[in-house]
């Protein structure tokens, strides 16, 4: 697979999104179950059925999960294993090892510290 490269409004984008608890939580639950419904991130995520939608479908159009209804259940995952390598998705479990990025976006100074995976 050819790299890609990243900008800064992806960047932000990205910070944007798991910027808020909920949507983190998500992702860092699909970090650790191949599947889980909509229903069972939201509990888990403390937090409303239809917050918990619409915050997967937020993720979902930023193109960092897949849905796939299934019955009366709708499945979600990560959308692939790049968002798996990223390694922003668990942060607060940084090693030793770690990377730091820091850049400008909009003006604000921004800085993410990832664990290495």
């Amino acid at each position: 697979m050819e790299a890609r490269s990243v900008s800064e409004a992806d960047v932000a984008a990205v910070a944007a999104l798991l910027g808020h608890p909920a949507r983190a939580r998500c992702l860092d639950l699909l970090l650790s179950h191949d599947t889980m419904t909509a229903g069972a991130l939201a509990k888990a995520s403390r937090v409303s059925p239809a917050s918990a939608s619409q915050h997967l479908r937020k993720l979902e159009a930023a193109g960092l999960v897949t849905a796939e209804p299934r019955g009366p259940h709708c499945w979600y995952r990560l959308a692939s294993g790049d968002v798996a390598r990223a390694g922003i998705l668990r942060p607060h479990r940084a090693a030793a090892a770690h990377t730091v990025t820091r850049a400008v976006v909009g003006g604000s100074r921004v800085c993410v510290r990832a664990a290495v995976l």
